[in-house]
């Protein structure tokens, strides 16, 4: 409680105010605080993709939403144990990764209170790939990114005729987007003809798209509304291949 008239919460629990007049007259106040219900709940410092083998990812936790929501929370490896140890240090209540051998980790963070309100994150470990391995890379794995504009994820899928499709996951509901051809060239993708068939929230993916050698990410330019005035640089994450 401040001298300007203002009480702040700290924790949940109940707190008694009490006033005093300046003859002595006394009146107290039962306050009772509350933590907000949790929403959702998101990986903080936790932003790449890939991490090659015999590295660490350092430093990095979980926040549950909105603010004033109780900040109890797990992190766990759910599959890819083999691959990488999670480490905790109750000093700084930070996490870290290390990677042990080629793979995919899923990490997962979770509300203790609602185990309900969670979170995943596919984490792949790599060895540096060579150019004669980017057609197999493209053709078994899919790719995807959010774009932020339209709060959507979008997935690029390439075929081994030299075409590919994106589309979109609601739940489990796939919505084609598009189609275009393409051509490899080393690390480096050229896309063109592109065809949308939805065009409010997806118009090209024409271009040069380069392949990272860690093997984990695309990265390349985006149009995903009506025009070509809708368009972000995205990076392209390896993910799941959707059959």
């Amino acid at each position: 409680y401040s001298s300007q008239g203002g009480l702040k919460a700290l924790g949940s629990g109940t707190c008694v105010l009490t006033f005093t007049s300046s003859n002595g007259v006394i009146c107290q106040k039962e306050v009772t605080v509350k933590y907000k219900a949790a929403e959702k709940i998101q990986f903080v410092n936790l932003d790449v993709n890939g991490i090659k083998v015999g590295e660490s990812i350092e430093e990095f936790n979980a926040r549950v939403l909105p603010e004033g929501s109780k900040q109890d929370y797990k992190i766990e490896i759910i599959s890819g144990q083999d691959c990488g140890r999670l480490d905790y240090n109750s000093e700084t209540k930070l996490y870290s990764l290390t990677a042990l051998k080629e793979g995919k980790i899923t990490v997962k963070t979770s509300s203790i209170d609602d185990p309900n309100i969670s979170i995943t994150k596919d984490i792949y470990v790599y060895q540096e790939i060579s150019e004669d391995q980017v057609p197999t890379l493209l053709t078994t794995n899919d790719f995807v990114c959010y774009v932020e504009a339209k709060d959507r994820y979008y997935y690029l899928q390439f075929m081994n005729d030299g075409t590919g499709y994106v589309y979109t996951l609601d739940g489990e509901i796939v919505s084609w987007l598009g189609y275009f051809n393409y051509s490899i060239s080393g690390y480096e993708i050229t896309i063109s003809d592109t065809t949308s068939i939805v065009g409010d929230v997806f118009y090209s993916v024409d271009g040069k798209f380069i392949v990272s050698q860690n093997g984990i990410e695309i990265t390349g330019t985006i149009y995903y509304g009506s025009g070509s005035n809708e368009k972000t640089d995205a990076v392209f994450a390896k993910t799941t291949r959707h059959e």
